[in-house]
């Protein structure tokens, strides 16, 4: 009878497990998924900050 007792104390335990590190991927997927955004929204200031000082640069504005 105590084995039954232990065994869904542990069946209990490995649900909550379960359920836990799949919050914890979800999460982390999150976090990654962010970073990824943010990295990718660098990437294009700086293309789009080259961009705009090479037009500068090489564009004439004076009238002909």
């Amino acid at each position: 009878m105590d084995l039954l007792v232990q065994l869904a104390e542990l069946k209990a335990k490995s649900i909550a497990f379960v359920y836990n590190n799949k919050k914890i991927r979800k999460i982390y997927s999150i976090q990654r998924q962010k970073e990824v955004l943010l990295a990718t929204v660098d990437k294009l200031k700086d293309k789009l900050k080259r961009w705009r000082r090479f037009t500068r640069t090489t564009l004439d504005d004076k009238p002909a």
